[in-house]
């Protein structure tokens, strides 16, 4: 068996990798086809464990307080396509974190994470879109972020795409769609959706529409 291979097979450590680069460029001319064979498959092998353990170092950064090495960290993730990495560097943007506020790249990145699915990024994007700290106020844009999200069985959202439907913002007036999510959101343990459900049941749909909480 070509010893390339069983490298492949066997090679799990990443601090390795420069030593076996090493042994790659070393071995004769006449192996060089084979060779530039197992560079490109080692390199393709690596790549999904490198970016989760870079991932993983990155929120470790964001956990100690590191903010400067964190952004750096997710700027590059985010460099390379990782959605997570997209979702995490637009709140960063947002919020002033490790880097100068700017609420214009914040949304462009989240809405990049939330357009791959990214349950956040599309929670965050509902709330900033429904008050008016970081942008005017846009009920339609808050309403299909937080229905995207609730779709996804997100809970929080399920809730407030409910309350959205309750109150007719970004979304034709329906109560029986409202009852319908705050339902679902309730039924997942939100305990903000059980007390507005067991009021609604009490009291009928109409106390919906005057005790939402945005």
């Amino acid at each position: 068996m070509n010893p390339s291979f069983v490298v492949i097979i066997e090679f799990n450590d990443i601090t390795l990798l420069f030593n076996q680069l090493k042994f790659v460029f070393n071995v004769k001319k006449s192996n060089m086809k084979s060779n530039s064979i197992f560079l490109f498959a080692l390199i393709l092998t690596l790549s999904f464990p490198v970016c989760a353990q870079t991932l993983e170092q990155a929120n470790a950064q964001l956990k100690r307080k590191e903010y400067r090495s964190a952004y750096s960290s997710f700027r590059k993730l985010a460099e390379q396509g990782n959605s997570q990495a997209w979702g995490t560097l637009g709140w960063m943007y947002i919020n002033g974190i490790g880097v100068s506020s700017d609420n214009t790249k914040g949304i462009s990145w989240l809405k990049r994470a939330a357009e791959q699915g990214n349950i956040g990024a599309q929670l965050y994007l509902g709330g900033i879109f429904l008050s008016s700290t970081v942008q005017p106020k846009d009920v339609n844009q808050s309403a299909f972020w937080y229905r995207k999200a609730a779709e996804q069985g997100d809970p929080i959202a399920q809730l407030k795409i409910g309350e959205l439907y309750a109150k007719g913002e970004g979304v034709e007036r329906d109560l029986q769609e409202a009852m319908l999510w705050i339902h679902r959101s309730a039924t997942q343990g939100n305990i903000d959706a059980q007390v507005v459900l067991g009021g609604a049941y009490m009291a009928g749909e109409e106390y919906l529409k005057i005790n939402n909480r945005h």
